[in-house]
């Protein structure tokens, strides 16, 4: 049997509180052993009181709540590296300082928008290709770079002009 904080005996005995020794909760002398051997089966298995799922039960709110609290969804890959490349990249090709890169080397799961020549993954690129058609005052695509050799006679003639 387990052996708890036992005073001596006194006249005030049945209304001194005793604290468990396994959830430190206080009882009066008589009632303590038979809280501890309860107390000991029960311990282990007691959920932890969630206030927000009791205030949800029974409202709208409940089915937004969910009990496992993460989802299932796959983690996906950290490329962050590769995403910020790519955003340097189209910060120079919108400046005009560098040409447009290959379509080789632009992230393979982007959707490129036939009608103004930009990139959106696929959930953003269902909303923008529609809106991006009827737009009248689009300016136009982004030139394609020519030779790099008839890019040098340009800049060539147009400097002895």
């Amino acid at each position: 049997m387990i052996k708890a904080h036992i005073l001596e005996e006194d006249p005030d005995a049945a209304h001194q509180l005793i604290p468990c020794d396994v959830c430190h909760r206080c009882f009066a002398r008589d009632r303590l052993e038979t809280h501890m051997r309860v107390c000991e089966n029960k311990r282990p298995q007691r959920k932890i009181f969630d206030m927000s799922q009791c205030r949800a039960r029974g409202t709208d709110l409940e089915e937004f709540m969910k009990t496992n609290g993460r989802s299932k969804t796959p983690v996906r890959k950290n490329n962050w590296r590769q995403r910020h490349e790519a955003f340097i990249q189209t910060m120079r090709q919108g400046r005009g300082s560098v040409p447009p890169q290959s379509a080789s080397n632009l992230n393979s799961e982007y959707v490129s928008c036939p009608h103004c020549g930009r990139r959106f993954a696929p959930g953003p690129a269902e909303r923008h290709i529609p809106k991006c058609q009827n737009i009248r005052s689009r300016p136009p695509p982004p030139k394609q770079p020519h030779s790099s050799s008839a890019t040098r006679r340009k800049i060539t003639q147009s400097m002895w002009v």
